[in-house]
């Protein structure tokens, strides 16, 4: 994709943001749900199968907790027959140090060969797009189009000569699309939907971006282009629960996330002694996500209020099985993504709301910050 077309699709989600509010011309119906968030996840990938596998698993882009965007303006979905458009520009930054031995470790405190630290930076733009349509005033259906733009660069300062790669990437993510449901009655004395979410794995992965090229006789594997999406299919289960305390709402969630496995993946491994690529086919099973979370929305006034939501998602180890049946753990494939957002929403016409929220990362999975913008308009 050519430079001109990138920038064409970044200023189009900018001009997404400011749709007008007369986009639906049909009569205004407040809209009656609980908004979904992106986070996007760190990934660095190595020339093991095992990392390259965790690169995949970790690469994920959308894991979807819900926001506070509107949940206090008279209900949780948006009504029977009524569409909604959510426009969507989110920034992350990623930062870690990670220390490499170029050499052998005779023990734990000898080594022979050369340490260094690698400083590895990522920078992240995903504009995506959700269409939600209600079916009935307690089922509402959701589809979501991602892109993204990524750029890492890693240095080793230390080095002798000291080195510098940088690598960026742009391309379509992973299209998902999800069905909610509300619970009839108020169980428990809040509002509460349950809903499915389905993921797809339409942008391109970790596995369709490394090869073996040939450097001065030697074969070294190379990076072709980073991964957009994860790689794996995969479905959602969430319940969300509200409780209005006006001027306040107080809201919560749950998730589980099943990924399902593939098989035939071709990784690379490195012989340490001979240094000879030669490549591998393996089975890799994601492990399981449970993620939960709760907030609070408080109104400043009838078109303004402040929000503040913490979020916690636990992955597990994934499996990796090679071509003769040996299995194993994904290293390093155990992820804790913390995060503390905090927001602000403002209703610019009873058609539309604009969302401005600011996501700072509690744990070294999570990301450094998030700075995102949304605007949605209903009708």
């Amino acid at each position: 994709m050519s430079a001109w077309t990138s920038r064409l699709l970044i200023l189009g989600a900018l001009g997404l943001l400011l749709l007008p509010e007369g986009l639906f011309a049909q009569e205004y119906r407040p809209a009656q749900r609980a908004e979904v968030g992106v986070a996007p996840e760190e990934a660095i990938s190595e020339e093991e199968p095992e990392q390259e596998a965790r690169e995949a698993l970790a690469e994920a882009e959308e894991v979807a907790p819900p926001a506070p965007a509107q949940v206090g303006r008279g209900g949780l979905l948006v009504g029977a027959g009524k569409q909604e458009i959510d426009c969507r520009l989110s920034y992350a930054h990623f930062s870690r140090n990670a220390i490499f031995i170029e050499g052998v470790a005779i023990l734990p405190v000898i080594v022979v060969g050369e340490i260094s630290v690698e400083r590895i930076k990522r920078d992240i733009l995903i504009g995506s797009w959700a269409w939600r349509l209600g079916l009935r005033d307690d089922l509402q259906v959701e589809l979501r189009v991602p892109y993204r733009y990524q750029h890492d660069r890693s240095a080793m300062p230390e080095a002798t000569p000291p080195r510098e790669i940088t690598v960026d990437d742009r391309g379509m993510g992973d299209i998902s699309a999800a069905l909610y449901y509300q619970l009839p009655g108020r169980p428990w004395g809040q509002d509460m939907i349950v809903g499915l979410d389905l993921k797809s794995r339409t942008g391109q992965d970790i596995f369709e971006t490394t090869s073996v090229q040939m450097v001065e006789d030697l074969p070294v594997v190379v990076q072709e282009g980073l991964p957009m999406g994860t790689g794996f299919w995969s479905l959602k289960a969430v319940v969300t629960g509200v409780r209005v305390a006006d001027p306040a709402v107080l809201f919560w969630n749950l998730g589980y996330t099943v990924s399902l496995p593939r098989e035939g993946l071709v990784v690379y491994r490195t012989d340490l002694e001979s240094q000879e690529v030669f490549p591998e086919t393996v089975k890799v099973s994601p492990g399981d996500t449970l993620e939960f979370g709760a907030g609070i929305a408080y109104a400043l006034n009838p078109d303004l209020s402040l929000n503040a939501q913490i979020q916690q998602a636990l992955t597990r180890s994934s499996g990796i099985r090679d071509a003769e049946g040996e299995s194993g753990w994904v290293a390093g494939s155990a992820l804790n993504v913390a995060s503390l957002r905090l927001g602000a929403v403002w209703t610019t016409s009873p058609r539309s709301t604009a969302d401005f929220s600011v996501t700072f990362g509690l744990t070294d999975d999570a990301p450094d910050y998030v700075v995102e913008l949304r605007k949605t308009v209903s009708n």
